[in-house]
């Protein structure tokens, strides 16, 4: 028997809503991966962080961001010969014409 338009209307919809469901369920699966992307790097980071200032028990934090700042600004500046260069944006290198102007 064949079905009528309002019954094959009624499968598409059902089958829209299927897929709305997988992209809900997709999108929170990328969420996810990406999450815990994001708590590696952080954790991986904190290691690094607290391994070169584990002797410093009286430092703090705005004190570690400013180390931290200071030292990557002057690596981009002149970058070590490893072969590794950070990639410089065009507002760090406006903003470091600027500050040479002063």
């Amino acid at each position: 028997m064949a079905k009528t338009t309002s019954e094959k209307l009624t499968g598409v919809e059902e089958q829209i809503k299927q897929l709305e469901n997988q992209r809900k369920q997709l999108l929170q699966q990328e969420r996810a991966e990406k999450r815990k992307e994001r708590n590696h790097r952080l954790i991986e980071w904190g290691v690094i962080v607290e391994s070169v200032f584990k002797e410093e028990t009286e430092i703090t934090n705005e004190q570690i961001k400013a180390i931290i700042t200071d030292g990557l600004t002057a690596y981009k500046r002149n970058p070590v010969k490893t072969g590794a260069v950070l990639p410089v944006t065009p507002e760090a290198v406006e903003a470091d014409g600027e500050a040479g102007k002063g």
